[in-house]
């Protein structure tokens, strides 16, 4: 069976999988996070990973010149807005050693495999598009029928933005290659 185009001229036509590095250092850029757990299976908020995670989260963001400015945990997968605060960070392996921390600790509970992969993460580009990652990442457990007020779920904490966003613009396609 040909191939179109043939991988011996074009040897990968896939897009970048993520932004150059340097985009994950860039001051006061926030960068949303998505991550699952293998299989989607519903692990991280028992066996006392919910204050596992959190304190992960806090030490890696500091340990990368990273602040959060939301995150909730849901039963099968959590979400993550955060942005380099000072010079030198990087919120791209904020986030890494976070899953890795995480991983770890999980393997100390019991819990073989934690995480799918690979995750899923995008820079906003407006005060709108920030506004919108908020309000998923508070919304989430309602929208998942696990409470109904965002209020109501212990496992989300919005801790603010410091200051507007550097960038206006209302280009969503944040992705590399989109």
């Amino acid at each position: 069976m040909n191939e179109w185009p043939p991988r011996e001229i074009f040897p990968s036509r896939r897009k970048p999988h993520r932004l150059p590095r340097c985009k994950y250092q860039e001051l006061l850029q926030p960068v949303f996070f998505a991550a699952c757990t293998k299989d989607r299976r519903r692990v991280l908020l028992t066996r006392g990973m919910p204050r596992i995670l959190k304190a992960l989260l806090d030490g890696n963001a500091r340990a990368r010149c990273c602040e959060l400015i939301a995150y909730c945990l849901m039963p099968d997968h959590l979400h993550v807005l955060a942005y380099v605060a000072r010079p030198g960070g990087d919120v791209l392996s904020f986030f890494e050693d976070f899953k890795r921390g995480a991983a770890n600790a999980a393997m100390r509970s019991g819990i073989d495999y934690l995480w799918q992969r690979d995750f899923w993460d995008r820079h906003t580009r407006s005060d709108k598009d920030l506004s919108r990652c908020v309000q998923y990442i508070l919304w989430n457990p309602v929208a998942e029928g696990l409470c109904r007020r965002p209020e109501e779920w212990q496992y989300t904490e919005f801790r603010g933005y410091p200051r507007p966003q550097r960038r206006t613009d209302n280009n969503d396609n944040d992705r590399a290659g989109t």
